[in-house]
């Protein structure tokens, strides 16, 4: 019985790991997608200043590009994350349903 609870306990962790090291990784796209999106602002900027132009297509498209990335980067994000609370609020119910288990069968 012993045996069965430290199995049943190192699975538990290995799961909350593994949610921790997705939360992690969600958050580093979501950087990136900031990054790339920031970088494509200071190009039309750059480009608008070096040639000391007015805004035209092509500062138009950099900053369109710009905006598409930070748009998706926050709702990639935003799905990730509420994908893993479902994923968390499902272990929870399994953990009691099986704790409910383990009660009714001693």
């Amino acid at each position: 019985m012993e045996k069965d609870y430290y199995k049943h306990s190192l699975s538990l962790k290995r799961t909350l790991l593994s949610i921790k090291q997705t939360k992690m990784a969600a958050r580093r796209t979501l950087l990136s997608y900031i990054s790339t999106g920031t970088v494509f602002i200071s190009l039309a900027l750059a480009y608008i200043k070096f040639l000391d132009a007015k805004v035209d297509a092509i500062s138009l498209i950099m900053f369109g590009v710009a905006l598409v990335f930070l748009i998706f980067g926050i709702v990639d994000y935003i799905i990730v994350q509420r994908s893993i609370k479902d994923l968390m609020h499902e272990l929870v119910i399994e953990e009691r349903e099986e704790n409910m288990e383990s009660e009714i069968s001693k």
